[in-house]
């Protein structure tokens, strides 16, 4: 319970932290100024060995004995292109920008656990790595900061991570949220280009129409989730935006589609985009026209070492109630690019419940108004300490 304790003696210092980082929202890897903070306060806890990757990534590490291994904290940074709606003394002054899915409160978080383990590194088993990654929201950060040498430089043999907000609406505020399972999925974008021959209207025998082959690709792409998969497996394929045509009585020359796959495993994934290729090209062929299915790679699916989770959940009962300890049943088809990470070293990636019906923080994430309740905070950094604490490899 000291542990619990010394935690809260740096609430208030969280809860500001938090704050500075929600009124100064970055998006992507445009995130210089957040960067620079970070450094600054980790350098005004004791931090000398600090590192940029993938350009505003920022890496701090504490080397307690050379001979041993690396266990690796990781809070994304960046916020959403969005306005925000919230009215509040530390609402984001920059227009057209916020910090609407909770990175501000992961940085805050990590950064707890960087002061508290910092003031305690003779109590380490590990040498510490912290990584403060920009570029989650879309951008692919990860493999940034992975591609740019971030593992060759720290060769971390663990790795933990946390997503805050209301995520999984089994998760009351407070509580924390763990899974043994594929928990979010892989994200997946894609494009057709579908070619056709253009003409009038009124003529149709004389063109190629592509926006009927596109009608027929759309209804004829849903049989591949519910025909071509078991009904066990998750996967979902979404058109987001149709393109084409310039005036009403023009049958147009081309249509573009685009849209997203999710998916938990990977054969799941292979088997969608085999089918995609043939189904689209297919149908393009039999109305006289053309089509190229183009994958661009997303985030791979997000799954926890079941090995690492179970030491989490064991260690976690230690501080926390068992009751506010949750197993998660179900995975949310949303994406985190953490799953580069738990590629490369086993780990564990939990949740903290930070709704509030009485405040009114109520609404989800990517919301205008997405908010979390700060009185959670603490158990964030708590639940990294421990787990930094305890983990002897």
């Amino acid at each position: 319970m000291d542990l619990i304790k010394e935690i809260k003696a740096l609430e208030k210092e969280i809860i500001s932290w938090r704050r500075w980082f929600h009124q100064h929202p970055g998006v992507g890897f445009d995130v210089e100024e957040t960067a620079v903070k970070i450094e600054e306060i980790l350098k005004e806890i004791g931090y000398s060995e600090l590192r940029r990757y993938a350009k505003t990534g920022v890496i701090a590490y504490l080397e307690v004995d050379s001979d041993y291994p690396i266990v690796a904290l990781r809070a994304d940074i960046d916020g959403l292109p969005m306005e925000e709606e919230n009215d509040l003394p530390y609402k984001s002054i920059y227009p057209g920008k916020n910090h609407a899915c909770g990175h501000d409160a992961h940085i805050a978080m990590v950064l707890g656990a960087a002061k508290y383990l910092y003031n305690n590194k003779d109590k380490l088993k590990n040498n510490l790595l912290l990584i403060f990654q920009p570029g989650e929201e879309g951008y692919g950060g990860a493999k940034r900061m992975l591609d740019d040498g971030l593992y060759r430089d720290y060769p971390f043999q663990r790795i933990y991570g946390c997503h805050i907000g209301l995520i999984f609406p089994e998760l009351k505020g407070g509580q924390i949220g763990l899974s043994y399972n594929p928990i979010m999925a892989a994200t997946v974008e894609f494009k057709i280009t579908i070619k056709g021959r253009g003409g009038h209207g009124a003529m149709p025998q004389k063109a190629v129409d592509p926006i009927l082959i596109a009608g027929n690709i759309i209804t004829s792409v849903q049989s591949i989730v519910s025909r071509n998969l078991a009904p066990t497996d998750t996967a979902v394929i979404s058109f987001g935006k149709i393109q084409g045509g310039t005036a009403f009585n023009i049958i147009p020359e081309e249509v573009l589609l685009t849209g997203t796959i999710r998916y938990l495993e990977e054969a799941a994934g292979k088997e969608i985009f085999s089918r995609l290729e043939l189904l689209v090209e297919g149908i393009a062929k039999s109305y006289g026209g053309y089509a190229k299915v183009e994958i661009i790679s997303g985030y791979p699916p997000l799954v926890n070492n079941k090995e690492v989770t179970e030491f989490v959940n064991k260690k976690l009962i230690e501080i926390f109630s068992r009751e506010d300890i949750i197993n998660l049943k179900k995975p949310t088809m949303g994406g985190e690019d953490m799953a580069y990470f738990l590629n490369k070293a086993p780990g564990c990636f939990f949740f903290l419940g930070a709704g509030n019906e009485e405040k009114g923080i109520v609404y989800p994430h990517h919301h205008p108004k997405f908010n979390i309740d700060e009185g959670v905070l603490w158990e964030g950094t708590a639940a990294f300490c421990k787990l930094i604490l305890e983990t002897n490899l």
